[in-house]
């Protein structure tokens, strides 16, 4: 299995305490920060820091996709990897 994330903004307790196999397989993560001490704790992700453009803020896709020997999933939200966004907002 392996997985591709990305998201700018992102809370990483939050997404290993929610969904823990990502600290065992190979993942490719582009996020908001630099996180030089995930990096060095987490050896199976290859993280890359999001460029922004503009000050302002942008547009931004969050992406899950995760592939393993018999599926491959695809999940597109609006929420950036954080507590706040997944657990508490919501559209009405």
């Amino acid at each position: 299995s392996e997985a591709i994330v990305t998201s700018y903004g992102f809370e990483p307790e939050y997404l290993f305490s929610v969904c823990p196999v990502l600290t065992r397989i190979p993942v490719q993560m582009q996020v908001g920060q630099d996180v030089p001490e995930l990096e060095q704790r987490l050896p199976n992700i290859r993280f890359s820091k999001a460029p922004l453009k503009s000050s302002y803020g942008s547009g931004h896709g969050k992406v899950f996709i995760l592939v393993s020997p018999s599926k491959l999933r695809v999940a597109i939200t609006t929420a950036n990897i954080a507590e706040l966004d997944f657990e508490r907002k919501m559209q009405g």
